[in-house]
Order: structure tokens, then C-alpha cells, then sequence
């Protein structure tokens, strides 16, 4: 295995930073998953025809290429993600949000 160059280490140091702190954040587990599952990567790539078919397969490899580097720098945050996924899936959206009853546009609790 060849040494790392000291630009490379910085690049992961930098990448282990930006993963942890995508972890620590409930806010940004939710918008990483939310960007996972845009690309399709826990479905198999389908289209219509050959151009769809071929968007499909990059956007699933995008996403793919996402979990390999959150793998890569923290093996159980794809599993927390799932994991969190299924139980948001299991709780009724009601429960999870508070619904006010006098909504107003200028409504600083709102936002």
C-alpha cells in the first residue's frame, strides 16, 4: 500500500470531519436520507426507455458512491439512517409535527 501524500490525509481528515458532523445532527440525517433516497440507490434502476434507463443507473450510482464514503468514514451511519427511516415510517405524521390551529403568515414560530 503506497503512503499517503499529506494532501490526501488532509482530504480525509476533512471528509471524516464533514461525516461527523452530518451524524451528530438529527436535522442532517433526515436531509442526507432525503438525498439518498432521491437517487434511487435502494431500488434497482429502472426507466422507460434508454435515456430514462441511463439516468436512472447515474443517479443510483450517485447514491451508491454516497454510501460507500459514509461507510467508509463511519460504518453504522448508514444503519442509523435506515434504521431512523423505518421509525419515521411507523409513526403517524400528526404525532411527529405539531399542527398550531391559528397558523398565521407572520408567525415568527414558524420556519
Amino acid at each position: 500500500m503506497a503512503k499517503k501524500t499529506h494532501q490526501e490525509k488532509q482530504l480525509e481528515s476533512r471528509m471524516r470531519a464533514a461525516v461527523d458532523v452530518l451524524s451528530a445532527d438529527p436535522k442532517l440525517r433526515f436531509f442526507l436520507r432525503t438525498l439518498i433516497e432521491l437517487t434511487g440507490a435502494d431500488s434497482t434502476p429502472d426507466g422507460h426507455n434508454a435515456l430514462d434507463q441511463s439516468r436512472a443507473i447515474g443517479r443510483h450510482s450517485v447514491g451508491m458512491d454516497i454510501i460507500a464514503i459514509l461507510n467508509r468514514y463511519n460504518p453504522v451511519l448508514y444503519a442509523t439512517l435506515l434504521r431512523e427511516y423505518a421509525e419515521e415510517r411507523q409513526t403517524p405524521v400528526q404525532q411527529t409535527y405539531e399542527v398550531k390551529e391559528d397558523y398565521s403568515p407572520n408567525d415568527d414560530s414558524y420556519g
